[in-house]
């Protein structure tokens, strides 16, 4: 499995992206952390986006859902077999690319991880990459709906690189990523109320360590 490269995320606003767990009564969604606790994008998050981004190019006929398959991996619920529920796993197929969760860089995380939770202004800084949002249903007479008042956390736009791996190579795989990821325009949560924003660009080379 050779590391090919890495995406590249330049985020444009504030975003978030949902991790289940709660903050007591502070806050009803904490986001995902990397394990310095800086802001940080599941891999699996980014493949997703990549794959949906893959299928618009492939609706409007500038991709075969063959590669798609090849690139993505080839799951249950893409496999069309009437009558085969049980034996459809067997026919699913694993991606020839496997894809890294986005992190700050190499400087940010050492720094992050060397600094302590004893370390007051240290911690005070990776406090300053989150903030805290609210928001509620609307109901048609334009008040908000009782119960639906809702606490968030959310993430400062930093910039965010993820390695991408290749198993094995599929023809034509890295013209469909980068036209993939020119695709994405937000990712998320909230996307439709404007968090997100987000530019992603594909990267042959290695990144380098000390850039932000």
């Amino acid at each position: 499995m050779d590391n090919i490269g890495h995406f590249d995320i330049q985020l444009h606003g504030w975003w978030r992206t949902a991790s289940g767990h709660t903050e007591g009564d502070r806050l009803d969604d904490v986001i995902q952390k990397s394990p310095e606790g800086l802001p940080w994008l599941a891999g699996r998050t980014l493949k997703g986006l990549l794959r949906d981004a893959a299928c618009q190019l492939c609706a409007l006929g500038h991709a075969r859902q063959d590669m798609i398959d090849a690139v993505f991996g080839l799951h249950v619920s893409n496999v069309h077999a009437p009558g085969l529920a049980i034996e459809a796993r067997y026919l699913t197929e694993p991606a020839a690319y496997r894809f890294g969760s986005g992190e700050m860089n190499a400087m940010w995380r050492d720094w992050a991880s060397g600094a302590g939770k004893e370390n007051a202004a240290a911690q005070s800084v990776i406090a300053a990459l989150f903030d805290r949002r609210s928001m509620t249903a609307i109901e048609s007479d334009g008040l908000a709906k009782t119960g639906s008042l809702r606490r968030v956390e959310v993430a400062a736009p930093v910039h965010l690189t993820a390695p991408i791996w290749c198993l094995h190579d599929v023809p034509g795989a890295i013209d469909l990523l980068e036209k993939s990821a020119g695709l994405i325009k937000a990712l998320g949560a909230g996307r439709t109320r404007g968090f997100g924003r987000v530019t992603v660009r594909l990267d042959l080379e290695q990144p380098a360590e000390g850039t932000a």
